[in-house]
């Protein structure tokens, strides 16, 4: 996958969402009368709260025995400079396995993406056909899901046309790696070593933003599905369950979606990296 590739995938993903979604927001949002079903964010059956707050509260004893036991441990020079090593060698591991498998991993991020949006789509159509009304809340999260998912392509593309060290041959530090050995990368400079572990670590922070969209496309899933008395209702009953405390705020679930998007943006593009060489 070329930069020119992802280049033409863009603007041709970015016009395909925006005529569905378009033609799709318009009955969305501006809902016509008649309609019988209201569907509210989060405000489902109070049952299905309260198994999530036991748990949270189960929870949140567990990690205060934990930190209890966990008080008075300190630590040696000895297990610092293994701490220091063990993260040295990750790094290095973080970075060859970016290297090798970049094209793998930029396919694969771009077909999450239209997974991804084709769910919430698949929502839409089924909220405007079922003629279910829903509140600002709803509307929110679904348009949000759909705006976040334009900007993955859009991060691919940063990754393979980074602002800072785009200069940078990638190829030939794989090959150097791979002949002899991963240290060599150090040959480069400390600032190719930073530029490269901040791109794969840009790559897991957007992996971590894709599962938490799709945290919000099941739980939008199981709002409606718990609404309408679907026949599997205990499936999505549990999976509501699971994805309450991460979509229980609005403003927390898009607040914390968009620094994960800054921070592997910024990764992605090479401008952390830039600024730190400094």
């Amino acid at each position: 996958m070329t930069g020119i590739g992802i280049t033409i995938i863009i603007p041709i993903l970015t016009a395909v969402v925006g005529a569905v979604v378009g033609v799709l927001f318009q009955n969305l949002l501006f809902p016509g009368n008649g309609q019988s079903i209201v569907l509210s964010f989060n405000e489902i059956n109070v049952e299905e709260k309260q198994v999530v707050k036991e748990k949270e509260i189960i929870k949140e004893r567990e990690i205060i025995r934990e930190k209890a036991n966990s008080t008075g441990s300190t630590g040696s020079d000895d297990s610092i400079w293994l701490f220091l090593l063990g993260a040295l060698f990750i790094g290095l591991l973080l970075i060859w396995l970016y290297l090798k498998y970049q094209n793998q991993i930029f396919y694969g991020l771009l077909i999450s993406s239209l997974f991804i949006i084709s769910i919430c789509l698949s929502a839409i159509c089924f909220i405007v056909r079922k003629k279910i009304t829903i509140d600002s809340k709803f509307k929110t999260i679904i348009t949000w899901i759909v705006i976040s998912t334009i900007f993955i392509p859009i991060e691919i593309h940063l990754l393979q046309n980074p602002l800072y060290f785009n200069t940078l041959d990638k190829t030939a530090i794989l090959e150097a790696m791979n002949k002899d050995g991963w240290a060599s990368i150090l040959n480069n400079g400390s600032n190719a070593f930073g530029f490269l572990l901040y791109q794969a670590i840009a790559i897991i922070i957007l992996i971590l933003f894709i599962a938490h969209l799709l945290v919000g496309n099941i739980h939008i899933w199981a709002m409606i599905n718990l609404k309408l008395n679907s026949k599997l209702r205990k499936l999505w009953k549990f999976l509501f369950n699971i994805t309450y405390p991460f979509a229980k705020n609005l403003s927390g679930y898009i607040g914390f979606s968009v620094l994960l998007l800054i921070i592997s943006m910024l990764s992605a593009s090479g401008i952390i990296a830039g600024l730190l060489s400094r």
